[in-house]
């Protein structure tokens, strides 16, 4: 009678829990609960990344300069090695998980990502950036916040859209932890992860991200991450050399974005063993800091540096080219996955000799190059990331300098615009694109990856024999691969069947069941990205 009591209590929990949990009361306690936890485990990250660049290269806004030369080189090496071998032996998807992974969960997945997986790539992140590589911390703290909202949904068993719901409120967390942006940490879930503002999702998303941050602020303070000045325009006519910034921007975004390929092509060419890959780009990121050593680690004390004026020419230039370079190899190298923090370092550079420039042309008639190098900071990073919106707050929020709010608007616009114009597809949406998904053209087409046959085919009772060349579909196969078969014959039907050498058939896929199950998804998604 016991064991009969416990089995119908599991049941009741198994089938009731799940129902409660995706209730909006619900979703805000649990929203609440994962705000407080990745909030926690950012600012781990962010000390123990600390710990790390301060003890190990102790890496300044000067870089790494004091340190004897064969460290500079032996360093990053040794760091990549490690890495190396963890995702040779340790990592099944063999490369560091980041945004595009948590774009790709809420696409074409379920709305989770492997929580183990987060953990551990957060631990692959703390090596390779706290032993110098060229790197952002944003793409790894986003995953493992993602990662621990996940934990949540697994457990109770959720539905895909209350797990999609609690990723954005990981994500959110981690972004706000991380940045002391709690706003630009809710736009970014929504622009970027989830790609839509549904009131239902809104209001658990803003818990998480000011618990996160709130967080953050018990243990770091309230302090944005630059301190600088506030600026004034000398006069209005300076918005002119703010869109032609934005201009200078699109092609710092677009190089970087081309020089990332050619490197990925580059190191596919040479195919060196997958252990020994990130520690060759480690070594090659070392060669760039021997002569420049602002390029190691995360960067953003060489971004306070550039935006407080510290930087003058010769270095400001030296400075982004070699950032450009030594970002491009570490990604490429499979040494780290952030993009966020190395735009920013480009763009202060690049706004900073912009405003050089500007200064020795009109002297006493522009703005000081450190406003220069803020518009610039936001414009480069909006457009790498193809987030106009929620980078340019995350810019915003980090100077707390609300006289350049609409400078900084304006040049984010024209470089994300002009950015897509040129490449056709931020650095997120590319890297998607080769993993064979495809969200820029909006839900319509990932429902075709993401919806499998075993969602609507129909069971046979009576299974029909195989015949040769009969074209078939298994139970794991996309819905988009299904159309495909049923309109390449004009074809009314095709056999599911299972998979391997005795392969028999199972089931029917029709193409009203194909079509039905595609404007059921796109029915549903809609309800979700607007309720």
């Amino acid at each position: 009678m016991a064991i009969e009591s416990r089995g119908q209590m599991s049941a009741w929990a198994a089938e009731t829990l799940p129902r409660l949990a995706a209730r909006q009361p619900a979703l805000w306690l649990l929203a609440l609960l994962i705000g407080i936890i990745v909030g926690h485990a950012a600012v781990a990250f962010y000390l123990g990344l600390t710990l790390l660049e301060r003890h190990v290269l102790r890496i300044g806004a000067f870089g790494a300069s004091d340190l004897p030369w064969l460290l500079i080189l032996a360093v990053p090496a040794l760091g990549g090695l490690g890495v190396g071998l963890l995702l040779q032996f340790a990592v099944p998807e063999k490369r560091p998980l980041g945004i595009p992974d948590l774009i790709a969960a809420r696409a074409v997945g379920n709305g989770q990502v492997g929580p183990r997986g987060a953990i551990l790539n957060a631990l692959l992140a703390l090596l390779a950036l706290g032993t110098g590589a060229s790197a952002g911390r944003e793409g790894p703290v986003a995953h493992l916040g993602g990662g621990l909202a996940s934990i949540w949904s697994g457990l109770l068993g959720l539905s895909p859209n209350a797990s999609r719901t609690l990723l954005g409120a990981g994500v959110a967390a981690a972004v706000s932890a991380s940045f002391n942006a709690p706003i630009a940490g809710v736009l970014f879930a929504l622009e970027v992860v989830l790609r839509h503002y549904a009131l239902r999702a809104f209001g658990p998303i803003v818990v998480a991200s000011a618990a996160g941050a709130l967080v953050a602020r018990m243990y770091l303070g309230e302090y944005p991450a630059f301190v600088i000045p506030s600026y004034d325009l000398v006069q209005s006519t300076e918005y002119l050399a703010i869109f032609a910034l934005g201009l200078v921007c699109t092609l710092v975004a677009a190089g970087f974005i081309h020089l990332v390929k050619l490197c990925e092509r580059l190191a596919s060419e040479l195919d060196p063993p997958l252990w020994l890959r990130p520690a060759i780009g480690g070594a090659l990121v070392g060669l760039i800091a021997r002569a420049v050593p602002q390029v190691l680690g995360v960067g953003y004390g060489v971004a306070d540096a550039a935006l407080k004026e510290e930087f003058g020419w010769g270095l400001l230039a030296g400075l982004l080219l070699a950032k450009i370079l030594a970002t491009a190899i570490t990604l490429a190298s499979r040494l780290a996955s952030g993009v966020f923090s190395p735009s920013l370092v480009m763009g202060a550079s690049a706004g900073g000799l912009f405003g050089l420039l500007l200064g020795e042309l009109f002297p006493g008639a522009v703005t000081s190059p450190g406003f220069y190098a803020i518009i610039g900071m936001g414009a480069v990073s909006a457009a790498v990331l193809g987030a106009p919106i929620s980078t340019a707050l995350i810019a915003f929020e980090l100077t707390l300098n609300y006289e350049t709010a609409i400078a900084l608007l304006l040049a984010v616009s024209v470089s994300t615009v002009m950015t897509r114009s040129l490449l056709g597809h931020s650095f997120f949406l590319w890297q998607l694109e080769r993993r064979g998904i495809d969200v820029r053209e909006g839900l319509h087409l990932t429902h075709l990856q993401r919806v499998r046959v075993h969602d609507f085919m129909r069971p046979v009772d009576t299974p029909p024999a195989l015949t040769e060349g009969m074209p078939v579909l298994t139970r794991s196969d996309t819905l988009g691969r299904a159309f495909t078969l049923l309109e390449e014959g004009g074809r009314d039907a095709i056999p599911v069947t299972t998979i391997g050498e005795e392969a028999r058939i199972v089931g029917i896929v029709t193409y009203a069941d194909a079509l039905r199950a595609y404007n059921r998804a796109l029915v549903e998604s809609d309800i979700e990205a607007n309720r």
